[in-house]
């Protein structure tokens, strides 16, 4: 979701400072067990490139041996500089390096890391700078120059590309770019960019085995919504959601909401220290017995209905449907799945002529495995 910025003549389409880079196509078979959020981690590439390069209409559905079309960013040029980063409380060595957009194995290379795991507070490890660059529109006949703690770093004018090359390589995050434009007869207009602000991709599942990690075994959320600083952003179907304008280190309360899973307004917070925010939600889902009695006798020792006419109807909080059920002979029914929470019921019989609701809109609390209905009809 990107935002312009317009200010009297300056148009500013991407804010952040990145490494300037050139496609190259590859391949990847994928392995018993994969899942294609796990690929795209391991291929570092975004998981709707994977979904749109190879036409894939279910990103949980993928098989072992299928080929996965994909392109990596090759930069145009080299890391020649190499600078130093001193190692914060908290810090990993993957943290460091999204941090600084950097690559993780240059990284263990320049400092012989043998243990990725094993580095200590106050720790100096060298890195590699990158080229930095501003994405920048101006109007017409117009020169821009790019300020860094006094120092010009960077300029243009209106008829070059829009890219523009930083030469100031310490510049990083939460450090501030001054922009000065000279427009056509006279004028001179300043700005001032604040480099804190990142998108940052969210990804939301049930974490079946509790392990807070993305497992084969779990299940994305791809429905409903997140509600960060009183702002709403839809889930993406893909199960990976982005959110601009979050700051690094920050820590947000976020409110999800997914009708599907029945989870209302479940509030978590964390903080942002990645590009790719995972967000763990607790497995509350049950299998459920039901059974379905009228005044304590099954419904089915008046041999009124036959098994396949009667129908319970699972709904959600909201009213929305989310089951719709056979009832055997003896008033049993059973629900494979479920996340425990307060849910509604309808059942309904079918006759020759007609569909009659028996019971409509009533509350049904999924607490443990078993539940009965007692039907008044």
């Amino acid at each position: 979701m990107k935002k312009k910025l317009i200010s009297s003549g300056i148009l500013f389409s991407t804010m952040g400072l990145v490494s300037y880079a050139e496609k190259i196509e590859e391949t990847y078979v994928v392995k018993k067990n994969d899942n294609l959020y796990e690929i795209s981690k391991k291929l570092n590439v975004d998981i709707e490139h994977l979904i749109k390069e190879n036409n894939i209409k279910n990103p949980n559905l993928i098989y072992p041996n299928k080929k996965l079309r994909y392109f990596k960013e090759n930069e145009l040029e080299p890391k020649s500089k190499i600078g130093e980063y001193k190692v914060k409380r908290n810090d990993t060595l993957y943290k460091i390096s999204k941090k600084l957009n950097v690559d993780l194995n240059s990284i263990l290379e320049l400092n012989n890391i043998k243990n990725p795991n094993l580095i200590y507070s106050g720790q100096i490890i060298k890195v590699p700078l990158t080229t930095k660059i501003l994405k920048v529109e101006m109007t017409p006949n117009s020169y821009l120059e790019i300020y860094y703690k006094g120092e010009v770093v960077g300029y243009k004018t209106s008829d070059e590309k829009s890219i523009v090359n930083i030469n100031g390589d310490k510049i990083s995050l939460d450090e501030n770019l001054k922009l000065k434009l000279y427009k056509e007869g006279g004028d001179v207009i300043e700005k001032e960019v604040i480099q804190n602000e990142k998108e940052i991709n969210f990804i939301s599942f049930i974490d079946k085995n509790d392990n807070n990690k993305l497992d084969p075994e779990d299940e994305l959320i791809t429905d409903g919504s997140y509600k960060i600083d009183n702002e709403e952003i839809n889930i993406s179907e893909f199960g990976k959601t982005l959110i601009p304008n979050l700051k690094f280190e920050k820590s947000y309360d976020i409110i999800l909401n997914s009708p599907e899973r029945n989870i209302v307004n479940k509030k978590v917070t964390v903080t942002v220290d990645n590009e790719e925010m995972y967000l763990p939600i607790k497995n509350e889902n049950i299998s459920v017995n039901g059974k379905i009695t009228l005044e304590s006798k099954s419904i089915f020792k008046r041999n009124k209905y036959k098994s396949e006419e009667l129908l319970i109807r699972i709904k959600n909080s909201s009213g929305a449907e989310l089951l719709l059920l056979p009832v055997d002979t003896e008033g049993n029914f059973y629900i494979e799945e479920l996340p425990k929470g307060e849910y509604y019921y309808e059942i309904e019989v079918i006759t020759p002529t007609q569909i009659k609701t028996l019971e409509k809109n009533k509350k049904l609390d999924i607490v443990e495995g078993r539940v009965n209905i007692h039907l008044k009809y």
